[in-house]
């Protein structure tokens, strides 16, 4: 696979005055630019205060190294703060390295393993079939694998094109469509996966990705959608201590804490899931550490150790042994993330049984879903990490 690549952002603390017509007071994008409104969001959340104290520079090329910022950040929040840089893991990123900190814990998190066995090359401009694929592994863990390409959806990605399946992906989650800088040029029902990827497109590609607004920092983790998801459990994108590793009690451990807003008052039940790639078994599936379906719109918070005593039912926990949740207690050294999953539907499916069962696992409640509408969800994506 090609190498993917990166360019600098230079962070400013402070942000210039806002003028008419202006995103958030960068001088050079105003409100008839292309990706002006994402550019807003981007500033507004504190993903970037640009590329100097006046400008977001949108017609500049992203080079990896800005690449690594933009992804944690709008993945885990404007205040996220990786650990200070060793300068061992990659020859050409020093520990001083301004960037430093974060290409090191994309890395850490396998979302990437640089462009040689030896460096990251942070000054590499990145291409859109790069882009597709940071985007995805930072979404959705860095195992994650999206269903087989076709090479019918776009006329210049064939189905063996190396990341074909992640670009498709993108695709089917509606995330394509009006990304191209119209200042740049991609014939009609292309995606034009060589070219390199501005940072105005890349500003379009983050807020819909993550789903991003404006003074979206939820500092607990990634929060998606209107509707908001937390866990007094999550500090700064991690589970606190006391939350791992519950005890179990005829199997059953006391499951995490929850609290959400934002119902849509259209929604006529709600469901939950969380889970963490890879299952161990299958690195192309999810390991389920909690099922719940049926759960009341006007329901807006489950205490620690309730998702087994409430109004509502619950599926098999992760090994398949008990109808319960399954607390993060990762054995091996590292990182590893987790998403919870708040789902807002228009009725509770008809294939799902009014009682709690083994029998409901994590593709069957998917699966069920899939049968009615959903209205809006949510997520919030936490990690496990473990000296």
């Amino acid at each position: 696979m090609p190498p993917l690549h990166r360019v600098p952002l230079l962070l400013t603390l402070l942000l210039p005055l806002l003028m008419p017509g202006q995103a958030w007071g960068f001088t050079d994008v105003t409100s008839d630019r292309w990706g002006y409104e994402s550019i807003e969001i981007l500033s507004s959340a504190a993903i970037t205060s640009g590329c100097d104290s006046e400008n977001f520079c949108p017609d500049n090329t992203l080079q990896r190294a800005e690449m690594a910022i933009f992804l944690l950040r709008s993945q885990y929040g404007s205040d996220y703060a990786p650990s200070t840089a060793t300068g061992t893991v990659f020859d050409d990123v020093a520990a001083d390295y301004w960037a430093g900190s974060f290409v090191e814990r994309l890395s850490e998190l396998g979302i990437t393993s640089g462009c040689t066995a030896t460096e990251f090359c942070p000054s590499r401009e990145i291409t859109r079939g790069e882009m597709a694929i940071f985007l995805l592994r930072t979404k959705y863990g860095s195992d994650y694998q999206p269903p087989s390409s076709t090479g019918a959806v776009f006329g210049d990605i064939s189905a063996d094109y190396w990341a074909a399946s992640f670009i498709e992906q993108l695709s089917a989650e509606g995330l394509t469509d009006d990304t191209f800088d119209t200042t740049r040029e991609c014939d009609e029902g292309h995606f034009c996966p060589s070219l390199t990827i501005n940072r105005a497109e890349m500003a379009v590609f983050l807020v819909r990705t993550f789903e991003l607004t404006a003074d979206d920092d939820s500092g607990s983790g990634t929060q998606t959608g209107e509707m908001a998801l937390t866990s007094s459990a999550i500090e700064d994108g991690e589970i606190l201590d006391d939350y791992k590793c519950e005890q179990k009690v005829d199997d059953i451990e006391d499951s995490i804490p929850l609290a959400w807003s934002g119902v849509p008052d259209s929604a006529g039940s709600l469901a939950i899931t969380m889970h963490h790639y890879p299952n161990s078994e299958d690195t192309t599936q999810a390991n389920a550490y909690l099922l719940l379906w049926d759960i009341d719109p006007s329901v807006t918070e489950i205490a620690h150790g309730g998702a087994d005593d409430g109004a509502w039912y619950m599926g098999s926990n992760k090994d398949g042994t008990a109808i319960s949740y399954t607390s993060p207690c990762s054995p091996s050294a590292g990182s590893h993330e987790y998403i919870l999953t708040l789902y807002a539907l228009s009725e509770t499916p008809a294939s799902l049984p009014s009682y709690s069962t083994l029998d409901v696992t994590y593709d069957v409640l998917l699966e069920a879903i899939e049968s009615v509408t959903v209205i809006e969800t949510t997520t919030l994506t936490f990690e496990d990490v473990t000296e």
